[in-house]
């Protein structure tokens, strides 16, 4: 699997390197939910910066991660800087829906002073 996970405070910091197709985002829901489920998470942060390309899988995934997280009362934060997963989360609308941020830190930062925008 072609992904990173760093867990800061109650954030989970998922960085996927390559392609987000259906298999990636298969492995990538268990792996996430796995942890959820383990740990008192209660943001999640996708880091797509090293991403090449997404699908819809890749939308789906965070969706999904999304409803789990609104119930814990969190957030889910993009980090997405020039990927080319930029224009497909722009075509969906999903940009509109989370924060999208260029690097890392300034999510982090957001999650912990709870500034968002």
């Amino acid at each position: 699997m072609n992904s990173d996970v760093n867990i800061s405070g109650t954030s989970l910091v998922y960085k996927i390197k390559g392609e987000l197709d259906d298999h990636m985002a298969v492995k990538s829901r268990e792996r996430i939910d796995d942890i959820l489920l383990r740990r008192e998470i209660k943001n999640i942060i996708f880091d797509f910066t090293e991403l090449t390309m997404m699908d819809s899988a890749g939308i789906g995934l965070i969706i999904g991660r999304y409803r789990i997280i609104k119930d814990r009362g969190g957030e889910v934060l993009l980090v997405i800087g020039n990927s080319p997963a930029k224009k497909i989360l722009r075509m969906s609308g999903l940009m509109k829906i989370f924060k999208a941020y260029d690097n890392l830190d300034a999510a982090l930062t957001a999650v912990e002073h709870r500034v968002y925008g």
